[in-house]
């Protein structure tokens, strides 16, 4: 059998969802978010009418485990549109037209098999169909003769600026919640996450000043707790970058286990990604987590052998484990990358101190 292609399509093989998605079958299709989805049984396809949407959706399927596009070429998924086909390379799938209802359409099924019967939507009929219509408004077009006008009640409305007619293109992100704009604010949160940390540790490091500290975490907490929660749980509920800023702002808060929290749904939505990893192990480490901070620390100097953080975590979570040697090891490792790196000569001096206390008493006097 084979899938209907129309709009922006998005074709991905099941038995890639089956081994690689986070979750199965059933998690992919909880993940769908339209009406759109498919399958001839061995190919999946959704549907967007918008080519960023599209892409989006994309994203998330790379962060929940699915292999990417290298180059040209996709692997586990591919995008299609009903006038050009795939739009790149897939050798697995086989994408040409195919007559259904007194007409032609774009359909798509996994090379090898037989395409059959083409599967297509409930109730879905040639005449009227975006196919059939040609009321579909591909990418290249918005800018040039369609210019947008306003989001309305989950569409964009385009004017033709040929005709001055307006049409309406459907979308899945909520108005004011593009992927940009999303972005937008989670950087704009993160460097405010930061400066906050720098004045807390500031008040902090003079005498107690705890309403002082307070006021810049409610101050902090306000303006963007409240909005990354939102975006966490709703439009970019998607996206790894929400939930790690999330974890960030939490932190800040001294909300240290719900951080973690943030961090590891982070996790689970994203490639192997550094800041990420040390945000994750420092904050298990301020928790005194040091079995919990391994689990990532371990993993991120195999994924990034030539940073210093990471390497200066690991050490610090084997110093908190009580594995000195290995401690010494990864510190020292961590200050050949990095020699000036002001947190890891702390480090290094603090495991140093716990090395000379753990030695039998006779040895304590003699060289380090």
């Amino acid at each position: 059998m084979a899938v209907l292609i129309e709009a922006y399509s998005i074709l991905v093989r099941r038995d890639g969802v089956e081994q690689r998605f986070a979750g199965g079958v059933d998690a992919f299709r909880d993940f769908v978010p339209n009406r759109t989805f498919l399958t001839d049984g061995s190919l999946f396809r959704v549907g967007f009418m918008a080519h960023h949407d599209a892409m989006v959706f994309c994203t998330g399927l790379v962060r929940r485990g699915l292999v990417g596009p290298s180059g040209d070429e996709w692997r586990d998924f591919a995008l299609a549109d009903h006038r050009l086909g795939v739009l790149g390379r897939a050798p697995w799938l086989e994408v040409r037209r195919m007559p259904v209802d007194g007409g032609e359409v774009m359909a798509g099924w996994l090379v090898g098999s037989e395409p059959g019967t083409v599967v297509a939507p409930e109730g879905w009929r040639f005449v009227g169909s975006l196919t059939d219509s040609a009321s579909f408004i591909p990418e290249e077009q918005v800018g040039e003769r369609f210019r947008y006008e306003r989001g309305e009640g989950g569409n964009d409305v385009l004017v033709d600026t040929v005709t001055n007619e307006r049409g309406y293109v459907g979308r899945t992100v909520a108005p004011g919640d593009d992927l940009s704009r999303i972005q937008a604010f989670c950087q704009l949160a993160h460097l405010a996450a930061h400066a906050t940390e720098r004045g807390v540790l500031r008040v902090q490091s003079g005498p107690s000043r705890q309403d002082e500290v307070q006021t810049l975490r409610d101050r902090f907490g306000a303006k963007f707790l409240p909005r990354l929660e939102e975006l966490a749980s709703g439009p970019g509920a998607h996206l790894a970058e929400v939930h790690f800023v999330l974890g960030a702002a939490l932190r800040v808060m001294d909300r240290r286990e719900e951080a973690v929290g943030a961090f590891e749904r982070a996790h689970r939505l994203s490639a192997p990604w550094e800041d990420l990893s040390v945000a994750t192990v420092q904050c298990m480490l301020e928790l005194g987590w040091f079995e919990g901070a391994l689990r990532f620390a371990e993993p991120s100097v195999e994924h990034f052998p030539e940073s210093g953080a990471c390497w200066g975590n690991l050490a610090a979570a084997y110093s908190g484990a009580g594995r000195i040697d290995d401690a010494l090891r990864a510190v020292e490792r961590a200050l050949v990358l990095e020699p000036a790196n002001a947190i890891n000569l702390r480090i290094r001096d603090e495991i140093e101190v716990q090395a000379r206390r753990s030695r039998p008493w006779w040895r304590r006097f003699g060289p380090s």
